[in-house]
């Protein structure tokens, strides 16, 4: 008996036949690189649908992954609903959700890969302890560069929730951080929605020397609400300066032993006028 997932993909693969988006289901097993028996067996009661079976039939026919899994929403996706997309989500052997690390070297293709199982099932995976972690679907990201100090420095991590989006983005909020997938870019950001008229986003950084950009609502892959940072600890009992704080302590310290010089010169130039006015 099919479970309610392949229930819907069922449904969705008649829907696609009625319409004539499909001649038949050998050609649609085909155009996603799918054995037609296998197929039929689904269709049939005899096995259930596979994660890479619907995430092949998500691109090429834009079957709702979410409405698949959740009942919510329409079979397909409309032509400019682009962000619905597949999540890869890490189990342990308890099937508990684990964290999957993305660190920068993994970064450049991470856009680009999220459909690719194999380059997803590489990256590492961790469990956090507490219950903030228990509820939700977590990413961690390095972070690099100045651009988020002093928030945030290069060599930090980010642990990340999933957020889910729709077209209007209204799950974002307005001036928190986030990390931001696009195709060719995972940057993190505050975040403020743009005018309704063109849904999109401004990025802006809390390094002032970055000016702020806005992307298009249709290239965002994923986003995530920065929820913890992981940062490097400091024996030292004052806060670390910044390198603009470090420049200034730097050239007060010059000012300090050039005030002291100036003391020390004024002083034997008073001596020696002293001894000057004695000798006449």
């Amino acid at each position: 008996m099919n479970n309610i997932v392949t229930k819907r993909f069922i449904d969705s693969l008649k829907q696609l036949k009625g319409e004539g988006r499909v001649k038949s289901y050998r050609q649609f097993a085909l155009s996603v690189d799918y054995a037609p028996q296998s197929l039929s067996d689904i269709i049939n009661g005899k096995r259930d649908v596979t994660i890479e079976l619907i995430r092949k039939s998500s691109l090429k026919y834009r079957i709702n992954t979410h409405y698949l899994f959740t009942g919510e929403g329409e079979p397909f996706q409309s032509p400019t609903d682009e962000v619905m997309k597949i999540l890869t989500v890490y189990t342990d052997d308890e099937e508990e959700e684990r964290i999957a690390y993305v660190p920068v070297s993994a970064q450049a293709g991470y856009g680009e890969q999220l459909v690719d199982q194999a380059y997803m099932e590489e990256l590492v995976s961790f469990n956090m302890p507490g219950s903030r972690f228990q509820s939700g679907t977590y990413r961690c990201f390095d972070i690099s560069g100045d651009s988020m100090e002093p928030q945030l420095h290069s060599g930090d991590q980010v642990i990340c929730k999933y957020v889910e989006l729709d077209r209007d983005f209204s799950n974002i909020k307005d001036n928190y951080v986030y990390v931001v997938v696009t195709l060719d870019s995972v940057v993190v950001k505050r975040v403020v929605k743009t005018d309704e008229s063109s849904i999109g986003l401004m990025l802006i950084s809390d390094n002032t020397f970055y000016d702020p950009y806005t992307i298009k609502a249709e290239d965002v892959r994923e986003i995530w609400e920065v929820d913890v940072k992981i940062s490097e600890f400091s024996p030292c009992n004052k806060p670390k300066s910044s390198g603009l704080e470090s420049e200034v302590e730097g050239m007060k310290r010059k000012l300090d032993n050039q005030t002291l010089l100036i003391k020390k010169l004024s002083r034997s130039f008073e001596s020696v006028i002293k001894r000057n006015r004695s000798s006449l």
